[in-house]
């Protein structure tokens, strides 16, 4: 039971993670391209 919520909180932190870093690299790409502010 105990081993089995460790693996499922790992697995969304890994997942939050991932989006969170594409999200942030998607947004610097966006700045980069787009006219400078």
């Amino acid at each position: 039971m105990m081993e089995t919520l460790f693996m499922y909180l790992w697995i969304l932190l890994v997942l939050g993670g991932i989006g969170i870093f594409g999200l942030y690299v998607t947004r610097n790409d966006g700045r980069q391209d787009g006219p400078a502010e």
